[in-house]
């Protein structure tokens, strides 16, 4: 009888362990990131990060590049603190609004740029 107890706990065990790797795979991924040069982003992080992070949290300047990045490259991205950041105007391609890719858009510093997390065809940041 103690030895049906024995196994029954070592299964109880196991089934626990697997349960735990299961979902310790989808964790949520945390990333603080201090960016000294806007629009760098992209490159600050590796392409693991910018594909796993969850939670974000940058200080530092940003600008229309980096909320792209955001928007664009981090499918999972769901949290994010910018209470230490600043936000530089800019002025180019590159930035969130990409209607017309070829043309310059002005976006003004301290502002949240157009389309910063809804693409202007019709698809939003899903998380």
């Amino acid at each position: 009888m103690n030895m049906s107890k024995s196994i029954k706990m070592k299964k109880l065990i196991f089934l626990f362990s697997l349960l735990y790797l299961a979902f310790g795979t989808y964790a949520q991924l945390s990333k603080t990131i201090d960016l000294a040069t806007a629009g760098t982003l992209s490159t600050s992080l590796t392409p693991s990060e910018l594909l796993n992070v969850t939670n974000l949290t940058i200080t530092g300047t940003i600008d229309a590049r980096d909320f792209k990045t955001m928007r664009d490259d981090m499918p999972l991205l769901a949290v994010l603190d910018l209470g230490g950041t600043t936000i530089a105007a800019f002025e180019g391609t590159e930035g969130s609004w990409d209607l017309q890719p070829s043309e310059i858009h002005t976006y003004p510093a301290n502002s949240i740029p157009d389309y910063t997390f809804y693409h202007y065809n019709g698809v939003a940041k899903t998380s």
